[in-house]
């Protein structure tokens, strides 16, 4: 079943990651993932910063391949959407979509957490 474009979280690719690598590994991964996350957009708004839309793209491409694998799907498509404006020279939509994705990623963060349990 897919999710629904409201839904941060796919939970079929998080169960799917499960049963490979175990539940343990997965709380590894998604520990890092969030941690990566908060450096990746602090990258996002340096490179916004020095309008550099190529290191723009990289972080967007970045945070897509994390998010992808995790099933956070409201931050994949985020990312997917800024790496495709970088890519097509549409500045104007990245910054757009630069600004948005704090909030976003944010989210995912938050549901990654309390479905594994972190931080209290």
């Amino acid at each position: 079943m897919r999710p629904s474009p409201e839904e941060a979280l796919n939970p079929a690719v998080l169960e799917a990651l499960e049963a490979d690598m175990g539940a343990d590994t997965v709380v590894q991964l998604v520990t890092a993932f969030i941690g990566e996350a908060a450096e990746r957009l602090d990258l996002l708004t340096k490179a916004v910063g020095a309008q550099d839309f190529s290191e723009i793209e990289r972080e967007a491409l970045a945070l897509k391949s994390g998010a992808g694998m995790l099933g956070a799907t409201r931050l994949y498509r985020a990312a997917e959407q800024l790496e495709l404006a970088c890519l097509a020279g549409d500045h104007g939509r990245a910054l757009e979509i630069v600004r948005a994705m704090p909030k976003i990623a944010l989210s995912s963060c938050k549901a990654l957490s309390a479905r594994y349990h972190l931080g209290r």
